[in-house]
């Protein structure tokens, strides 16, 4: 399939103009603020990520002795919750497989 030019550049616009605030009656004025708080969350991120790499590529030097037992207890917790899961699971498929034999004669007198 062959995109043509026009077409991306007038989608393209389309976005541009819904992200520019407005005065539609339609639009909310909480969808108004939510978008000035999603602007300034996404320049927050745009400037502090660069700022967070560089303190977090000091800081794991220091922290890898602390974060490795932390993410295999973690990893170990999690596949434990897993398998707890699964275990109920079997648990209850068995108990409804003993109530399928059980069913009959307990309701057979009513």
């Amino acid at each position: 399939m062959i995109r043509r030019p026009a077409v991306a550049a007038a989608r393209a616009a389309r976005a541009v103009r819904g992200l520019c605030p407005d005065r539609n009656p339609l639009r909310r004025t909480i969808d108004r603020i939510e978008a000035v708080i999603a602007g300034g969350l996404v320049v927050a991120f745009l400037a502090g990520a660069p700022l967070a790499a560089v303190a977090g590529g000091h800081a794991a030097y220091e922290l890898a002795a602390v974060l490795t037992p932390l993410a295999l207890g973690l990893i170990l917790l999690g596949g434990g919750f897993s398998v707890h899961v699964m275990l109920g699971r079997r648990r209850l498929a068995a108990w409804d497989a003993d109530w399928q034999v059980t069913e009959p004669h307990w309701t057979a007198g009513r």
